[in-house]
Formats: structure tokens, C-alpha cells, sequence
């Protein structure tokens, strides 16, 4: 099975959506990971729990919704990310 690294080395995406808690690789790591290596691929998080990481969360400047999401929410969020 492929991981979020292996695909993002292999493929440009427009866009990621992440949650904060994943096996292996929390949200912040991938987040910091897409910031540091251009070209930059435009992220947000999204969780279901307090996340403790709130605060490297928006250290970085990405946004970070919690769930659950409606869908006028999550493509609002998708919409200023992506700038339009």
C-alpha cells in the first residue's frame, strides 16, 4: 500500500486534505513536509478530536477544521485554499 510520502514524491496535487491523527504520520508532519519542499502543495487539516497540536497547527498557517464537516464547510475551505 502506498503512503502519503510515496505518492506525494511521485504525483503533483492540487490539493491535500489531511487528518490530524493517521497511523504512522500525524497531519502536522505531513503538513510540514509539503510546506518545506516546493513545489508547495496547499493543505488543510481536519479532526474529530481536541487536537493538541493546535498550536504547531497554526504556527503554521494552515487551516484546520474540526469534523464533522458539513459540505458547504469543507468547500468553502477547499475554495479559499485553492484562492477562488
Amino acid at each position: 500500500m502506498w503512503d502519503a510520502m510515496e505518492l506525494l514524491a511521485q504525483s503533483r496535487f492540487d490539493l491535500v486534505l489531511s487528518d490530524v491523527k493517521m497511523p504512522r504520520l500525524d497531519g502536522v508532519a505531513l503538513a510540514k513536509h509539503l510546506l518545506s519542499a516546493p513545489p508547495i502543495t496547499p493543505i488543510f487539516l481536519m479532526t474529530g478530536y481536541d487536537s493538541t497540536n493546535m498550536e504547531a497547527i497554526l504556527a503554521l498557517g494552515v487551516p484546520c477544521l474540526n469534523k464533522p464537516l458539513s459540505l458547504d464547510q469543507l468547500l468553502s475551505q477547499i475554495r479559499k485554499v485553492l484562492g477562488q
